[in-house]
């Protein structure tokens, strides 16, 4: 298994750890991209492989083969970051790095904002408040003040 993963808690909820690993995804994809306008193509490899590693371990968590659309969508997906990336490494392309940059970002909110929830979650239950709005509100009074 990947490192990645390794050095999640057993205890951390799916949807945080999946917004983590997207988290370290546009990290290595913006290293790789500026590697590739400096010049340093070790640098270069070192990113994408590091990208190429978050998507094989986000592809191992889905259950192919699977019947429902939003699998099969987020296997296509895993597989043409998986071809962008190998572009990238081949002929230096940032062109792939930044279409691959556009296609994540908008599942990286998604999944962040899966987490946020999650947290909420947590720290409501963990406070023994009840889910209303008035319990939400305070919450979040709380949190931005940190």
């Amino acid at each position: 298994m990947n490192t990645h993963q390794d050095n999640m808690d057993g205890a951390t909820p799916p949807s945080i750890i999946v917004a983590k690993l997207f988290d370290d995804l546009v990290a290595a994809l913006e290293e790789a991209h500026l590697s590739i306008a400096e010049g340093r193509i070790e640098d270069r490899f070192r990113a994408v492989t590091v990208s190429t590693e978050i998507v094989s371990d986000l592809a191992a968590g889905l259950e192919e083969p699977a019947q429902d659309d939003w699998t099969r969508r987020t296997g296509a997906l895993y597989r043409y970051l998986q071809r962008l990336f190998l572009a990238a490494n081949l002929r230096n392309d940032t062109k792939a790095i930044e279409e691959a940059m556009i296609l994540v970002e908008p599942v990286r909110r998604a999944w962040q904002c899966m987490a946020a929830e999650e947290k909420l979650r947590a720290e409501l239950a963990r406070r023994g408040v009840r889910k209303d709005a008035a319990a939400v509100a305070d919450w979040l009074e709380s949190a931005a003040a940190d």
